[in-house]
């Protein structure tokens, strides 16, 4: 008998801590979501407009010059220049349609964000909601850093072939055309070397034709897969920043 009181009273009091360590954690959660609340700035500074308090969630309005789209990071980032600052908006796209110069209509919001690597901070950055371009810089792309530029793919097992770049034309403000020195290697021996011309265009697919004799051109991503797809497209990112 006297082992079964025992008993029920180390019940109840394992019950007890058990609730009063439930009721703290709740309470530390609720405390802890309190402070994130009332610890929200009211107002937010910005460059795209330094000289205004910008509000949460408030959706603005701005033209800008496009600079360049970076992928590396967490967050990928879509860099605009505004007077004489280079500014990183947040902008959860792959990719970007445009060139430097491009002039942009954006829509943007401030908004909280919680880096990779330190979630406990709430930190409050640009947010691009939509993007458009409103005038082409029409400015010759200048080339000069890439037109050494070569890379190789394999064509199977012992074949290799290295894309030298022979020359470079722009075309348009959204379409550049480059013709390679092929070098075909058969178990690391050159085989053959010949030339060919293919066409890079900033549109929404980015596509990529190889010109061909008949007239009518082939898509790439019709020819290509993997690692080989992959070099042709990092060349067109350089080609067209």
């Amino acid at each position: 008998m006297k082992n079964l009181i025992f008993y029920l009273i180390l019940v109840f009091a394992l019950q007890s801590c058990e609730n009063k360590t439930k009721k703290s954690t709740e309470f530390n959660s609720k405390l802890k979501n309190s402070t994130e609340i009332n610890s929200i700035p009211t107002d937010f500074q910005s460059l795209l407009r330094p000289d205004e308090k910008l509000k949460l969630g408030k959706i603005y309005t701005d033209t800008l010059k496009y600079v360049t789209f970076d992928d590396n990071g967490d967050n990928w980032l879509v860099f605009v220049k505004k007077n004489n600052d280079t500014i990183g908006l947040v902008y959860n796209k792959e990719q970007t349609y445009f060139k430097s110069g491009d002039e942009i209509k954006i829509e943007w919001k401030m908004d909280s964000i919680r880096n990779a690597g330190d979630s406990d901070f709430l930190d409050y950055k640009e947010f691009i909601i939509k993007i458009q371009k409103t005038k082409s810089n029409v400015a010759g792309r200048n080339f000069n850093n890439i037109e050494n530029e070569s890379f190789v793919i394999s064509c199977g097992t012992g074949c290799a072939m290295t894309y030298n770049v022979k020359k470079i034309t722009q075309i348009n403000s959204n379409t550049v055309k480059v013709v390679f020195q092929i070098e075909q290697y058969i178990d690391e021996e050159l085989t053959e070397t010949y030339d060919e011309t293919y066409i890079f265009r900033n549109d929404q697919n980015n596509t990529i034709e190889m010109v061909t004799d008949n007239g009518k051109n082939e898509n790439i991503k019709e020819m290509l897969f993997g690692g080989a797809l992959q070099s042709f497209q990092n060349f067109g990112k350089k080609l067209m920043q």
